[in-house]
């Protein structure tokens, strides 16, 4: 029973660590990273930031 409990600890612990690696990786790339798009309206380029 205490082998069981230290394999489910050591699990969560390792799955803790991969879902805040994934979320720190997707915040970065989320940061770093605009997208890049035009929005045209009848021919004409709108500027959506001034």
């Amino acid at each position: 029973m205490k082998r069981l409990l230290i394999h489910v600890r050591t699990m969560i612990k390792f799955l803790l660590l991969v879902a805040v690696s994934a979320i720190l990786i997707v915040a970065t790339i989320t940061l770093l990273y605009k997208p890049m798009y035009s929005v045209t309206f009848q021919g004409e380029f709108i500027r959506l930031y001034q």
